[in-house]
């Protein structure tokens, strides 16, 4: 995405004395095209219009990105700039219209599992949440509420060290097409019930060395529009040694699936089941990994 200057766009809006507030074209622009704008500037940019005249006081409320990540802190940090969860609570109860992706890296600031579960439940207020990013970099794993779980237009969910309460009842992502989990566990060993409610994935990837039996393979295997899979084997059911044949059987179900990269970190790995493994064509092996063109 192209990036707007900032002291650019501000000389291009800013009234001059011949041109009335009625006449200013850049103004007049239909919100989604203001929008498209807001969301090409930094947040603390795109908030900073408001002071360049009356009539875009609020504009800044159009935004439909918001991308809290370890560059938007660095810079923040660079310019000396306050802010604190606070700062994310007030930008959310501002906000007018959907946001489409929220991305947020939970390091620097301090927080609790009751801010995460009120943004949450403030995007699910928004609606139209297409793309969301939990990263929590921290010890600790952070709860998420089930307000997540009702966004019906998400595509693409990433999640870092969390805590998930699933249930078919409070689980809709009908339309989701990518599904990252890294160290994410499930009360109750709900794994699959998450994955039975993702019909139209695309891409996943669960990756923990610490769980144990999460995911049953044949819950992945009637994922018909599967293309990539990236997995830790110590997450399979009863999958303490590897049987490559087995896992290639069951993946050969999947009629679109292109990649498969493999983790078998805690895991007896078979090396001489590779040479019984069918519709193989490439096969590396880096450390703890194994790394598969799919061809079947």
């Amino acid at each position: 995405m192209e990036v707007v200057d900032h002291e650019k766009l501000c000389k291009a809006i800013k009234v001059s004395p011949e041109v009335g507030e009625d006449d200013d074209v850049i103004s007049n622009m239909p919100d989604n095209v203001i929008a498209n704008i807001m969301d090409r500037l930094s947040i603390k940019d795109a908030v900073g219009t408001s002071i360049l005249s009356t009539s875009w006081r609020f504009k800044w409320t159009l935004i439909t990105r918001l991308i809290f990540d370890m560059k938007f802190f660095s810079m923040l940090a660079e310019r000396k700039v306050h802010f604190d969860k606070n700062n994310i609570t007030r930008l959310l109860r501002h906000l007018e219209g959907a946001i489409t992706k929220f991305v947020l890296e939970l390091e620097v600031i301090e927080f609790d599992d009751e801010d995460i579960h009120h943004w949450v439940m403030s995007l699910s207020r928004l609606g139209g949440l297409k793309e969301l990013t939990l990263i929590n970099r921290r010890t600790t794993p952070v709860k998420l509420p089930t307000h997540l779980f009702p966004c019906l237009e998400l595509k693409h969910l990433k999640l870092r060290n969390c805590v998930l309460s699933v249930s078919p009842y409070s689980c809709d992502f009908r339309k989701l097409l990518s599904l990252k989990l890294f160290r994410v566990s499930f009360q109750d060993h709900q794994c699959g019930e998450l994955i039975a409610q993702c019909p139209l994935l695309e891409t996943l990837e669960i990756l923990d060395i610490e769980l144990r039996g999460e995911v049953k393979l044949v819950e992945i295997a009637k994922l018909e529009n599967l293309k990539i899979l990236c997995l830790s084997l110590c997450l399979l059911d009863n999958m303490t040694v590897v049987r490559l044949s087995s896992i290639i059987q069951q993946m050969s179900l999947l009629p679109k699936l292109q990649a498969l990269l493999l983790f078998f970190q805690e895991c007896e790995f078979l090396a001489e089941d590779v040479a019984q493994t069918p519709g193989l064509r490439h096969l590396s092996l880096p450390q703890n990994s194994c790394i598969i063109r799919c061809g079947f």
